[in-house]
């Protein structure tokens, strides 16, 4: 009959314990950050193209309804409406999150009118230069035509899909 000892030392010592969990720490928080940088991408992605589908939907309708169609960008909103009186709370389709920013540079100030049946922008080109707080550098722009062609475009490549202005 054999017997089977148990030799000392078969197992992981404290100190080879300590460097595994000390590189299992950096790993996570490097993920951790990559992730969070990830995610605040894609909110400012989804705020721009939010943006950008704002100001489509004043041009469709405009197309759609024949008669004109106001597009406002207030500091926390953007509102649609019949006439250049409106506001936020009746007529809002977009509210900024928190972290995004934006001004608009349009013709007629921070308004834009888009002319019934052609969608045309009525010679009210300009753009809504839009910001995440957390990449201070960096802006992307839904700039708009005085034809109202609508296009996005940013200042450095961050966002995926969107082309450098």
């Amino acid at each position: 009959m054999r017997r089977h000892h148990l030799k000392w030392g078969a197992g992981f010592t404290l100190l080879e314990l300590l460097m595994v969990i000390g590189l299992l720490t950096v790993f996570a928080s490097i993920s951790v950050n990559t992730w969070v940088q990830w995610r605040w991408r894609l909110q400012y992605g989804h705020s721009v193209s939010a943006v950008a589908a704002a100001v489509k939907q004043a041009q469709a309708f405009a197309q759609r309804h024949h008669q004109d169609y106001w597009l406002s960008v207030e500091p926390d909103c953007i509102w649609l409406a019949t006439s250049s009186q409106g506001n936020c709370q009746h007529h809002g389709v977009y509210r900024a999150p928190p972290e995004i920013s934006w001004q608009a540079q349009f013709t007629q100030g921070k308004q834009l009118r888009f002319m019934a049946g052609r969608g045309l922008s009525g010679f009210g080109a300009g753009s809504i230069r839009i910001q995440h707080h957390k990449f201070a550098t960096h802006e992307a722009a839904v700039v708009v035509s005085s034809l109202g062609r609508v296009r996005l475009c940013e200042s450095d490549r961050l966002l995926s899909g969107v082309p450098l202005c």
